[in-house]
């Protein structure tokens, strides 16, 4: 049976549709009848995003409106998929019923990642400050950090079968990438910079420079993913 029509809520800038074209994508834990879908659709409430994602989906339709009211029929999707985007909602229960409705009997709702911060990892301890605040400029951002231990608990609210619910593999190159390491870095800087000093931040960044030169730093957040199939 091959899943012909796609639905990605809360697309952006379209990164995970192309995923599904190229069938690149190394985070989606299903088999092969989900890859290059026949029909695939995107919506996001974000008109920047959308205009970005248009330049390299020429084959998607693209669609602005709201997660919590999808301007689709009921049962319209074979498959229904988010992706990083239940955690930045103020009711991911909402938009996950939304889903489960545009999605056909026999059809798929699948979150493929969402992060639990309260799982993180962060190694040299020196480091462990640096997640904390990390998970503080979230929560100020309007996210729930901890959204990934909650999916199974929005899937068991809903009418799903053969219910799936895990984590997604974790591994690390021996060499340090400098260029991947410093984007990550100016990512969490800008996220706790509102939090701390700016001697903390400096050194905050020496120890992570330093760790990351003697192949000693770890950074693991845990992402769980979960599915289900709609039933009668």
């Amino acid at each position: 049976m091959r899943y012909s029509r796609v639905l990605e809520v809360g697309c952006g800038t379209g990164a995970i549709l192309n995923d599904f074209f190229s069938g690149s994508s190394e985070e989606i834990p299903v088999n092969n009848n989900w890859e290059n879908p026949e029909s695939s659709y995107g919506l996001d409430i974000r008109l920047d995003y959308l205009s970005i994602a248009q330049k390299h989906l020429k084959c998607a339709h693209l669609v602005h409106g709201d997660a919590y009211h999808l301007p689709f029929e009921s049962g319209s999707f074979d498959l229904t998929l988010c992706h990083y985007f239940l955690l930045w909602l103020t009711s991911p229960e909402s938009t996950m019923k939304e889903m489960h409705r545009v999605t056909r009997i026999g059809g798929f709702v699948v979150a493929f990642a969402e992060p639990d911060y309260g799982g993180r990892i962060d190694y040299p301890d020196e480091l462990v400050r640096l997640g904390e605040l990390q998970g503080i400029a979230l929560r100020l951002q309007g996210a729930e950090p901890k959204m990934g231990r909650h999916l199974m608990e929005l899937l068991n609210n809903l009418n799903f079968e053969e219910k799936t619910f895990g984590v997604l593999a974790s591994q690390w190159t021996v060499e340090p990438d400098a260029e991947e390491s410093q984007m990550e870095w100016s990512v969490i800087s800008s996220d706790i910079e509102q939090l701390t000093s700016t001697d903390e931040l400096n050194k905050f960044y020496r120890i992570e420079k330093q760790s990351r030169q003697e192949n000693r730093r770890v950074l693991y957040v845990p992402t769980f993913y979960a599915w289900g199939k709609v039933k009668k």
